[in-house]
């Protein structure tokens, strides 16, 4: 839910920037900050010459294919280019009202192009009451009023693929805003949408009602929230606006694929999907139990079921019947925050087809660390990443 940065690049290493990294570990640096860390080492690979940098990155391509010159031919266009973040609320206003809008990145098309820009990553444009910064979605087949209509979409996408520019966009899949159709009639339990949502009873102790289990939002407050029309809780991750799909529906499931295929029918070039690891929760509610460390876990009860990655297995599965059509690659990224060993899963295997790669977060916020943690965590990292994998690192700026 938070907004990155996102850096869509390899770091490829160089021999005399990662020696300058290493020299910085035998200093006492719990005084530097981290951006003089990364500094002294960039200035290092401005300076180099650049028959050393082929040299190393010919070093070290043996142990990572991707890498080899023989192989730079075959690299796909989200391999090779930058991928530009755009919250369209923020970026270009053109009607003066001091809401950025569709028309305002139309406006800027030639300075996207002038960057040399791949592709364009839209935050959510869909209608929304903005509790959540628009990923709290009414509908997701429609345009945010505030930015424009369907005919402003079509144009700006038409415009960016003219310019040789593609178009990602946001998906929220976990969860819909609560003044959502769906959500309307499921309260009201109107057919299908019924079981749409994660609807349960109440426990009641000396007659007073209770919460269901222990679960908490990823704010910290009780998951789940009374509604007095239906009598029952429902099981929100994050706002109580925001109430969570029913992902063990296959209703929903494919009202999301429904939802995947009319974009890409008006030829949108990819997804980025929010928040996965929240699609399934167990089944039996049972309560969380307490870590060592005083947090509920949530691995294997709201975060984490196998079913999340069979899900996102899916969705490559519908993209990958769009690219047998014209030999487009329709790409997809995933965000979860889960650990390394979860998050790698999301990359799937040569039987299932996952995501081009999971968002890499854990150079997330640039802690002040030391060079030595820098060094263990990318470490890990490249150490885990699966054979053919496609790597990438996502910071978040603040300004």
């Amino acid at each position: 839910m938070s907004f990155v940065i996102f850096l869509c690049c390899i770091i490829l290493g160089v021999k005399a920037g990662i020696n300058e990294i290493v020299d910085l570990h035998h200093e006492e640096i719990s005084s530097i900050e981290s951006n003089k860390i990364f500094s002294r080492t960039f200035n290092f690979l401005q300076n180099l010459e650049n028959e050393v940098i082929e040299d190393y990155i010919e070093s070290i391509s043996n142990k990572y294919d991707f890498l080899s010159k023989k192989n730079k031919t075959n690299l796909d266009w989200w391999q090779t280019g930058i991928i530009y973040e755009i919250y369209p609320r923020s970026f270009m206003d053109s009607t003066g009202n001091g809401v950025g809008d569709l028309r305002g990145i139309i406006e800027k098309i030639p300075y996207l192009k002038y960057l040399g820009i791949s592709a364009v990553w839209l935050t959510p444009i869909y209608p929304s009451p903005g509790r959540d910064m628009g990923y709290d979605i009414t509908n997701y087949r429609g345009i945010d009023e505030l930015m424009g209509t369907m005919e402003d979409f079509d144009e700006l996408m038409e415009k960016l693929h003219e310019s040789g520019i593609k178009v990602i966009l946001d998906i929220v899949p976990n969860h819909t805003s609560d003044e959502h159709e769906w959500f309307v009639k499921s309260v009201q339990s109107i057919e299908p949408y019924t079981d749409y949502y994660i609807w349960a009873d109440a426990k009641y102790v000396n007659g007073t009602r209770q919460v269901p289990n222990n679960w908490e939002s990823v704010f910290g407050n009780s998951m789940w929230e009374w509604n007095e029309t239906r009598q029952k809780y429902y099981l929100h991750q994050f706002l109580k606006q925001q109430p969570d799909l029913n992902f063990w529906n296959p209703l929903v499931r494919e009202e999301i694929k429904d939802m995947m295929r009319f974009w890409l029918d008006k030829g949108v070039d990819g997804f980025r999907f929010d928040a996965v690891e929240h699609l399934y929760e167990r089944q039996d509610l049972l309560d969380a139990p307490i870590l060592d460390n005083g947090q509920l876990q949530t691995i294997n009860y709201t975060q984490g079921l196998d079913e999340v990655y069979y899900e996102v297995y899916d969705w490559r599965s519908l993209l990958e019947e769009y690219k047998k059509k014209d030999d487009q690659t329709r790409f997809m990224v995933t965000e979860s925050y889960v650990e390394l060993k979860y998050l790698m899963k999301y990359y799937g295997n040569e039987t299932n087809l996952g995501a081009h790669f999971p968002f890499n977060v854990c150079l997330l916020g640039l802690p002040h660390r030391s060079a030595k943690e820098f060094l263990e965590m990318l470490t890990e990292w490249m150490s885990n990443l699966p054979s053919g994998a496609w790597s990438n690192w996502v910071v978040r700026i603040i300004v």
